[in-house]
């Protein structure tokens, strides 16, 4: 059936919903609309199931606040000039195939299953501040255009493993109450996440950045960029990541010492060392090979002294604290041994014992191990003041 006017289109509704059943049936199926049409001068709603299977819309299209109830179906549906559904509502499934055009669903509203059966999609295409109540799948899709998923939500997360994105993606203020997966994915150009707040995984593993990519102030409940390839820069500025891999802790670290931000940087390389103690364990308690645990021990034991004498080389105040209590419990070993200590005077003498060319506690008959536990002492003094003024060198670690 072919439409050339617009009245022809309302006559075919009506007869439509003349039709006797419990749900109605809107069938236009092979139809060739020969103009441009707006649905809501005839419809304000769909109450059955439309079927649009292998229709020709050639002048261009417009759904825009239409409500479909039932399931729908474009699959096969031509769309030769722009396609708009903004303020769309898709109670059920809906289902499209190829849009050979750019199109709109800026504030749609996907309350069912929705799925895109396109391979390649050569034009633009707008979801912004759409709402995803299920899973959308974009997985190993070809986009061509720009695409703009900016102030999205999807409640059940969202998949574009192994997409390809040959034009800029705008995605700033996406809300992804679940997982949001771009395992692989390949952006050409420009990506803009900014304020992403993702409240499952953000998965980047793999993925290919040939442009900038901005996840300027985003907030992540678990964050994985291992393996990315970035041939420009990466800004994660302002971002709050709760659970992040070592290999990803590494990647922003080098990312902000690109952009000479070394306060960033020190950051992400606490948390780098971080995330490596807690594999060295793992990998202690799994490890069969007993060759190997003497190096795994001899690194635990390397970290953990960093973190505990100055928070691997960023904590001034860290490094104060671990020089007075580790000389304090040397020293005090020290005075245990010696017999005379109740003529000594206990906290000058600590005060002494502070400096690593302190002078020995003079005295008769000293045991050998008072002169053992001295010489342990200048080395802890030591290494308590060389962690305390690299932690206050910390600017210039990089």
């Amino acid at each position: 059936m072919d439409f050339s006017n617009i009245e022809e289109v309302s006559k075919c509704l009506k007869r439509f919903k003349e039709r006797s059943g419990e749900v109605r049936y809107y069938d236009f199926g092979n139809c060739r609309f020969n103009i441009h049409i707006d649905w809501s001068t005839v419809i304000d709603e769909f109450d059955g199931e439309v079927n649009f299977q292998s229709a020709a819309f050639l002048q261009g299209v417009k759904f825009d606040g239409i409500i479909f109830q039932n399931k729908v179906n474009f699959i096969g549906c031509l769309f030769e000039r722009n396609a708009s559904f903004q303020k769309v509502t898709f109670e059920k499934e809906v289902f499209f195939g190829l849009i050979g055009s750019s199109a709109n669903f800026s504030n749609a509203k996907f309350n069912g299953q929705c799925v895109f059966g396109f391979n390649d999609y050569n034009h633009s295409i707008l979801f912004s501040n759409s709402v995803f109540e299920n899973l959308l799948d974009f997985s190993k899709k070809t986009f061509k255009g720009n695409t703009w998923l900016n102030d999205c939500t999807f409640k059940r997360g969202a998949n574009f493993e192994h997409c390809e994105f040959q034009g800029k993606l705008e995605a700033w203020e996406i809300s992804c109450q679940s997982d949001l997966n771009f395992k692989w994915a390949n952006f050409n150009q420009k990506v803009n996440l900014t304020d992403l707040k993702c409240s499952g995984k953000a998965n980047f593993y793999g993925a290919k950045f040939e442009g900038n990519g901005y996840f300027y102030n985003g907030q992540f409940k678990n964050l994985d960029i291992d393996k990315t390839v970035i041939e420009k820069r990466l800004f994660f500025l302002g971002s709050e990541i709760r659970k992040i891999t070592r290999e990803s802790a590494r990647i922003i670290k080098n990312e902000f010492l690109n952009q000479n931000n070394r306060i960033e940087a020190l950051k992400y390389h606490q948390r780098e060392m971080r995330v490596y103690t807690i594999e060295l364990w793992k990998n202690l308690v799994k490890k069969k090979n007993l060759k190997k645990k003497p190096r795994i021990i001899s690194d635990l034991f390397i970290l953990g002294l960093n973190a505990i004498s100055n928070g691997f080389g960023l904590l001034w105040s860290v490094g104060i604290i671990f020089y007075l209590v580790s000389t304090f419990l040397v020293f005090h070993w020290l005075w245990s041994v010696i017999p005379y200590y109740s003529e000594l005077n206990y906290w000058v003498e600590y005060v002494k014992f502070l400096s690593p060319v302190h002078k020995m506690i003079e005295g008769e008959s000293l045991p050998l191990s008072a002169y053992i536990i001295d010489a342990l002492g200048r080395i802890v003094a030591s290494f308590g003041i060389y962690q305390t003024v690299q932690a206050f060198r910390k600017y210039g670690k990089f």
